[in-house]
């Protein structure tokens, strides 16, 4: 969605995770930020709470809740990281980022998350949910911006793509 307003000149500019996608989209440019990983969000309730890493096989035999439409195409992400492979074993569909953590917490739900843009995550620090790497499979991924070929930046949307950068270096440090 990102990808298809930018190259439709709807958006100027967007943050977005690399992914097979983008080739669809040969005037956009990707200019990366950062790596990150995604890990295993599991409650209390979860079998899995007690272990201190996970295979793609336990997290399929689980309740799964699935962002938007994660699992569903090519839109980077998770969907690239488990490609062709059986998919989690999804219950529902939420587009409700807080509503997925407190169902984590309070049920057997599991679903996976980004540690780094995690950092300082409400549920993690009061240990309601905690996150599990996956051992079996390359969790990593990049995030970056996006931006046409076709169409240039405002002054402004350079200062905030700038800002933006900044920023992103001083969390790194």
């Amino acid at each position: 969605e990102i990808a298809r307003n930018i190259s439709s000149g709807y958006s100027e500019f967007g943050i977005a995770i690399k992914g097979k996608y983008l080739s669809d989209f040969r005037d956009l440019q990707f200019t990366f930020l950062f790596q990150d990983e995604y890990y295993l969000y599991v409650g209390r309730k979860s079998p899995l709470w007690n272990e201190t890493s996970v295979t793609c096989e336990q997290v399929c035999q689980q309740r799964y809740i699935a962002f938007r439409d994660e699992f569903r195409r090519e839109n980077g992400g998770l969907t690239d990281v488990f490609g062709q492979d059986p998919c989690p074993n999804i219950v529902f569909r939420t587009d409700d980022l807080d509503s997925m953590k407190q169902m984590i917490a309070r049920e057997d739900y599991v679903a996976f998350f980004p540690k780094f843009m995690a950092a300082g995550d409400f549920y993690l620090e009061q240990q309601l949910i905690r996150q599990i790497p996956v051992e079996d499979r390359d969790m990593t991924f990049e995030v970056g911006y996006l931006e046409s070929r076709k169409y240039r930046l405002s002054a402004l949307d350079k200062a905030v793509v700038d800002a933006l950068k900044q920023t992103v270096i001083r969390l790194l440090e």
